[in-house]
């Protein structure tokens, strides 16, 4: 399938708003524009395993933020440019384009209207998608994903919301090795608060799928229900089943679920979570994720800290193979000024080998400061650690990169 141009999409976006809601342009509008400006040296920019190229990277980043809210319509449009220079010419100059758009209509009273168009760079491996931190090409690519969705609110019972309606997705990728996805879903759902800490919840949709490998049909039924004990502090779970047809008549049945408790005693919140999903996966036509969290982070009077962990398994629908990854991380911040603020992050992870070319442990540190001046101006220092190795206690082969970089970004107020 060949990729609509995002400039395209984009544009037609705008257009089926303005068209659905004519008369609704006279209220709240807010402009801002941004600019970034950084100078990073990279102690191994192209994160090779055994001789390093060093470089001066100098990045610009001109953006802007539309926010609009009218009776009728609300729309939320954040883009930026981004360039990229090699001092060394380790690489090519480099150029990127980032969007998020979300837009909502009422079109008439039960007809409603929502769209949403994103340009980003992720993650080749669905287990690490926060490597894009780490680089700017390393195992990415750049994603489009477009929706539309028309759907019709009901309201069948007292404190009951019934929804159904009709969603198009367009997933498209710019680099090799992936796969792009156009889906037509229709869907309904009900949500009923039967009392003020109980809420029930069904739903029901219906996929049909086509990508550049393939397609499939897929039928999801879920149930489920959320139940506030005490003040912010909850326990939710469902339970559902999803069935797929893959073209070619292969049939799978999955039990899905989602089902977790958050708990706060006095400045911390505790979170457990397990689930199983369907995600985004740039090189698979459909993959299940199996996951279970938890967190602990506890607000402090100049700062906060934050401890979690995770495991996950993802399965190739089509092919049954399957990726694991487990995950420690620590984060915390502190207002050493009214101005100045320290932060330090930590990220341990382990994925199993589905090549001999994996390298399965994975390490990032990240530390800063930033300064906050009048006017929207900030000024932030920061260093990154990062390292993979192929045995937790081997570096031999190891790739290790430092990064040290100098950022001043200047959002002007609304």
């Amino acid at each position: 399938m060949a990729p609509i141009h995002p400039a395209v999409r984009f544009l037609f976006s705008l257009g089926l708003l303005a068209a659905a809601t004519p008369c609704t342009w006279a209220a709240d509008f807010q402009f801002a524009p941004a600019l970034t400006v950084s100078e990073e040296y990279n102690d191994n920019v192209l994160g090779t395993e055994g001789a390093k190229l060093t470089d001066y990277i100098t990045r610009v980043q001109p953006g802007l933020g539309l926010v609009y809210q009218g009776p009728k319509f609300k729309g939320d449009l954040r883009y930026s440019f981004d360039y990229r220079t090699y001092a060394r010419a380790t690489r090519k100059d480099e150029t990127y384009h980032y969007l998020n758009l979300h837009g909502s209509a009422d079109l008439k009273e039960f007809l409603y209207l929502d769209i949403s168009d994103s340009l980003s760079r992720v993650s080749l491996d669905s287990r690490r998608p926060d490597v894009i931190t780490e680089s700017s090409f390393l195992n990415q690519v750049t994603q489009n994903v477009a929706s539309g969705s028309p759907y019709l609110v009901w309201h069948p019972v007292d404190k009951g919301v019934l929804r159904t309606g009709y969603r198009f997705t367009d997933t498209s990728y710019w680099g090799g090795g992936t796969v792009e996805k156009r889906s037509h879903l229709l869907f309904t759902d009900l949500t009923h608060q039967t009392s003020e800490r109980l809420g029930l919840n069904a739903g029901y949709t219906y996929a049909r799928v086509r990508t550049s490998l393939g397609g499939y049909q897929q039928h999801d039924v879920t149930a489920g229900a959320r139940y506030e004990y005490a003040a912010k502090s909850f326990l939710f779970g469902g339970l559902g089943n999803s069935w797929q047809e893959l073209n070619g008549g292969d049939e799978v049945s999955s039990l899905t679920w989602n089902a977790g408790l958050t708990h706060t005693f006095g400045q911390a919140v505790a979170t457990v979570e397990t689930r199983v999903s369907f995600i985004e996966d740039p090189q698979s036509i459909s993959t299940k994720e199996t996951g279970y969290y938890a967190s602990l982070s506890r607000t402090l009077e100049h700062g906060a800290l934050a401890l979690g962990a995770s495991y996950s398994e993802d399965r190739e629908m089509r092919t049954g193979v399957l990726r694991k990854k487990g995950a420690l991380n620590a984060s915390g911040s502190y207002e050493v000024s009214p101005h100045l603020m320290a932060n330090l992050a930590l990220t341990a992870d382990r994925v199993n080998r589905v090549s001999l070319d994996d390298l399965p442990y994975h390490l990032n540190a990240n530390a800063g400061l930033s300064y906050a001046f009048n006017y929207g101006l900030t000024l932030a220092l920061g260093y990154s650690y990062v390292e993979y190795r192929k045995s937790i206690d081997d570096v031999s082969g190891a790739r290790q990169t430092n990064r040290v970089s100098l950022e001043l970004r200047q959002v002007l107020p609304k």
